[in-house]
């Protein structure tokens, strides 16, 4: 099964401008829905990002621990790599 790294904007951009909760409550299920399932993720420092503004998406992330994953090392190799490049 292919896993998916969701940016930052996969949830600020929506949740400020296009897919609110209150008009779209679906797209933020279905996110939901598939970070359970494993599928998709972000990284902790997208947690950091969030944490910078306390609003209504600050609320919706506390609830939902398990979308958030520590990059392990090998993916830290491969990012250091990245960016040396």
């Amino acid at each position: 099964m292919k896993k998916y790294s969701l940016d930052t904007n996969v949830l600020i951009e929506p949740w400020n401008k296009y897919y609110s909760v209150e008009i779209c409550p679906d797209y933020w299920q279905i996110i939901d829905d598939l970070a359970k399932a494993g599928i998709v993720f972000c990284a902790e420092e997208v947690r950091h990002e969030i944490e910078k503004i306390d609003d209504g998406l600050l609320g919706w992330v506390k609830y939902r621990p398990y979308i958030f994953r520590t990059p392990d090392e090998k993916v830290q190799e491969i990012r250091i790599q990245l960016i040396a490049n």
